[in-house]
């Protein structure tokens, strides 16, 4: 577990916490550093607000292949168990909410 202390606000470590991921998509790791909101207990990672107002982020980061084996020890080897199966074919409708759309907010659709 990694910590990053001192934050001055919520919104910067808002920027900390997705720039880490980002870093870590790059790079080629996992990395777990919470939800959106603050985290709540003492062992799990995310954010949280210190004493003096500052803010804490608290992270992990594993290899690819350590966090398969987590994932797998955890879920179970049937990808339709799993919280996310991502060799599921898309529905209609995340196609859909993927489509370029224009200057009114509507899907653009090209002739093939």
């Amino acid at each position: 577990m990694l910590i990053y202390r001192g934050v001055e606000d919520i919104e910067r470590a808002q920027t900390i916490r997705r720039g880490l991921y980002r870093c870590a998509g790059h790079r080629g790791i996992t990395m777990e550093g919470g939800r959106v909101a603050l985290a709540s207990d003492d062992d799990e990672m995310g954010i949280r607000r210190e004493r003096d107002g500052t803010y804490t982020l608290k992270y992990r980061v594993w290899t690819k292949a350590q966090a398969r084996k987590a994932h797998l020890a955890k879920y179970g080897s049937d990808r339709s168990a799993w919280p996310y199966d991502p060799r599921r074919p898309a529905t209609a409708e995340e196609r859909e909410s993927w489509s370029n759309r224009n200057e009114l907010g509507q899907p653009v659709h090209h002739d093939a």
